[in-house]
């Protein structure tokens, strides 16, 4: 997993029979889209697993961190839970990669939604910018 301010890399990768990688991956957006990009299941040499998770997160500064299954179906079916009920559907490939991520019981401790404090974020841009191009924004 991968974190950023609004959203979460997630690659879950389990072994098949023959010893292969299956890999499936998921762009999360925790604040209200859910699962905006997904990718799998892909099936690869164990040894190509490295380069798959490299060639993934190397858009992202800093390092992956290794995460149990269960946060990572939290993060991925908590996110899609929460989208949809503000009427995001996740991205088209999403079923098709839930599948290793096994069943879920709709237990999820992990809060979702924008819970930013607006006006000190627009305080702190105002200082750093100035007001120009502030004046079309409002406050939710």
């Amino acid at each position: 997993m991968h974190c950023s301010s609004s959203g979460m890399a997630v690659v879950v990768a389990a072994w098949d029979s023959g010893g292969n990688a299956i890999c499936c991956n998921y762009l999360v957006d925790l604040w209200c889209l859910g699962v905006k990009n997904a990718d799998g299941p892909l099936s690869l040499p164990r040894r190509k697993l490295p380069e798959r998770l490299n060639m993934y997160y190397s858009s992202f500064a800093g390092h992956p961190a290794a995460a149990p299954l269960d946060l990572a179906r939290q993060v991925v079916f908590g996110a899609v839970d929460y989208a949809r009920r503000l009427g995001f559907e996740p991205h088209a490939d999403y079923a098709r990669a839930a599948a290793p991520l096994g069943p879920w019981d709709g237990v999820c401790d992990i809060e979702f939604g924008p819970y930013d404090d607006q006006r000190r974020i627009l305080r702190k841009l105002r200082r750093a910018v100035g007001d120009g191009g502030f004046e079309s924004m409002t406050m939710l």
